[in-house]
């Protein structure tokens, strides 16, 4: 395992808890009523908050000569998207959805730093992980409806509730927690309870995008650490077997759950009906605007859920950045896949990225917070540093 610095690890650790588990307990805080809604939706002010801790761990990170040509190419990709939000803003774009943009870079800097920053085997922050996903799990199942989680606050107005966060924000906190849990487990026994928690949870968070995201990470994560990847095909055919089998069960058991109304009725959903007319709305843009794309040409919130929404609100040449951003570090990882698969900061640096890529091209925004995560830990493998304790050993001969 690839170790950061001691200073940096902690900088990277202490911000993990802020955003991670701290996301959940501020909701589960304002739903019960012990707090009012003070940070609002809270991911983008915690990682405002945040940022200059981060910022200064990593400046103590980077003076070690351990920055990475990734480091300044992130840096520079969000210094443009500010710059040219900012003129969106100037020329007269709807305030909300500037107000998203811009609200999106704090959070992808700071989520960058913490994967750039974290040593995720670091027995201290194994136990962080540990705790924090056994505290999202106990919430989940203490504010079950029907057999989904429903975390509703009754003590907040109804005007306000926008403050207390969606499903989907809950769900990729929980993923990405428990895909950093994995890969400090070297069992495979081990992992494979670890992931039955979280497909449990993430079908009972009713976020259908992460929970077809956990299957696809679980059988990329477990062929980069296999001894013997033939077994993993048959083995992957049996988790899909047996996945299969209990969703039959929860069909049965949780007919109103939103991952089995989209398995069993997709037709009817009201979800993929919306998502189908704004990717049509989002063609005619491209069609009408093919190089500048029309910032900010749609309601807010009616944004192409895949790669599209960056065509639209940046232009073909941010479009074309976006995907360079993405695509040249995935490209770098499976250049190196025969060398490194089961070193377990690039397996996880490469399921995280093979599984945003997929998520960007079916249904996510441009912004989406896995992105900045999975481009933090491929930094990582660009920019490998010894462990304190082996910088002290080769101090001492």
């Amino acid at each position: 395992m690839v170790r950061q610095s001691a200073a940096g690890s902690r900088f990277g650790a202490a911000a993990f808890v802020c955003v991670f588990p701290g996301f959940w307990l501020y909701h589960a805080f304002v739903a019960l009523g012990f707090i009012p809604p003070v940070l609002r939706g809270y991911s983008v002010a915690i990682a405002a908050m945040v940022f200059p801790l981060l910022a200064l761990g990593y400046a103590r990170h980077a003076s070690g000569g351990r920055a990475s040509l990734m480091d300044a190419v992130f840096f520079t990709v969000v210094g443009a998207w500010l710059l040219f939000t900012a003129s969106q803003f100037l020329a007269g774009a709807t305030p909300a959805i500037v107000q998203s943009h811009l609200g999106s870079i704090p959070q992808w800097l700071s989520l960058y730093l913490i994967a750039r920053l974290l040593d995720v085997d670091d027995p201290p922050f194994r136990l962080v992980c540990r705790i924090s996903l056994a505290l999202m799990t106990v919430v989940v199942l203490t504010n079950l409806s029907a057999g989904s989680f429903a975390l509703e606050s009754n003590t907040v107005p109804i005007e306000e509730r926008v403050s207390v966060a969606t499903y989907q924000d809950f769900a990729l906190i929980y993923l990405t927690t428990a895909l950093f849990c994995a890969i400090q487990l070297r069992a495979t026994v081990a992992r494979a309870w670890l992931y039955s928690l979280a497909i449990a949870v993430l079908f009972m968070i009713g976020a259908r995008t992460e929970f077809a995201a956990v299957l696809v990470a679980v059988v990329i994560l477990e062929w980069c650490l296999a001894r013997r990847r033939a077994a993993i095909v048959v083995l992957t055919l049996l988790f899909a077997l047996i996945v299969g089998l209990v969703l039959q069960v929860l069909i049965e058991v949780s007919p109103e759950n939103r991952v089995v109304e989209l398995i069993t009725r997709p037709s009817d959903d009201s979800s993929v009906q919306e998502r189908l007319f704004m990717l049509e709305s989002a063609l005619r843009t491209i069609e009408n605007n093919p190089l500048s794309g029309n910032f900010a040409s749609y309601p807010p919130g009616e944004y192409a859920h895949n790669v599209l929404s960056a065509w639209v609100d940046l232009g073909l040449a941010g479009l074309l950045v976006f995907a360079f951003l993405l695509i040249a570090p995935l490209m770098d990882l499976l250049r190196q896949f025969r060398s490194r698969a089961r070193e377990p900061l690039y397996a996880l640096a490469l399921t995280l990225l093979l599984v945003d890529v997929l998520l960007l091209l079916t249904a996510k925004f441009l912004a989406y917070g896995l992105t900045p995560l999975a481009l933090g830990l491929y930094a990582r493998t660009r920019a490998p540093v010894p462990s304190a304790a082996t910088q002290g050993a080769s101090r001492t001969t």
